[in-house]
């Protein structure tokens, strides 16, 4: 039932926008007029993409993976698969959209991105408070400090920051993310499934 209501949330917001732009450029509004409604249906359009997000991250609405045997007590683990994902789909769209000259979508993305990167890092945390137990029997505490410099370090701060040095840096920042999205992956899988 979550994935439906998701996908109502996401389809009406994008159709509301997309309708919307469409008949602002036919209907030749005043540009005033016009440009008070793009902002409206804008923060509509984001405002329900944030409940589509919220939807999406209530445990158990992407799948059940806390049915794996290291993973019964991580509760927020389908929320950060999740944010994850929206961050690593999020970095490879900039990064394609500066491959192709899109500048003005690059610097459109940034602040979307910033916010993503900030939810992964807060919803890794979360995950990161439900495994550390059996991370920490795993690992020592040199490389439990490693993982976190990936996640938080380069992923999270240093990703930030680079988006501030324009649409370059924010391919980088995207770069990091997909490459900081595979790590964690990695890891949380290995922490769950021991070899």
């Amino acid at each position: 039932v979550g994935l439906i209501f998701y996908s109502i949330m996401l389809f009406i917001a994008l159709a509301i926008y997309w309708v919307t732009v469409a008949l602002l450029a036919t209907i030749g509004l005043p540009p005033e007029v016009v440009v008070v409604l793009d902002v409206l249906f804008r923060l509509f359009a984001v405002l329900a993409l944030i409940a589509a997000c919220v939807l999406i991250c209530y445990k158990g609405v992407v799948f059940s993976c806390t049915s794996q045997p290291g993973l019964k007590k991580a509760r927020w683990l389908t929320c950060w698969v999740a944010s994850d994902a929206l961050t690593m789909g999020m970095g490879l769209l900039i990064v394609l959209s500066l491959v192709f000259g899109q500048i003005a979508a690059v610097e459109a993305l940034i602040i979307p991105f910033i916010a993503l990167i900030v939810f992964r890092c807060f919803t890794y945390a979360l995950v990161w408070m439900n495994i550390h137990e059996r991370a920490s029997k795993m690992y020592s505490k040199a490389v439990l400090a490693g993982n976190a410099i990936v996640v938080y370090g380069i992923a999270g701060i240093c990703a930030i920051a680079a988006c501030f040095f324009g649409p370059l840096g924010a391919a980088a920042a995207g770069v990091l993310c997909l490459l900081a999205g595979v790590w964690e992956r990695y890891w949380v899988i290995y922490v769950a499934h021991p070899h």
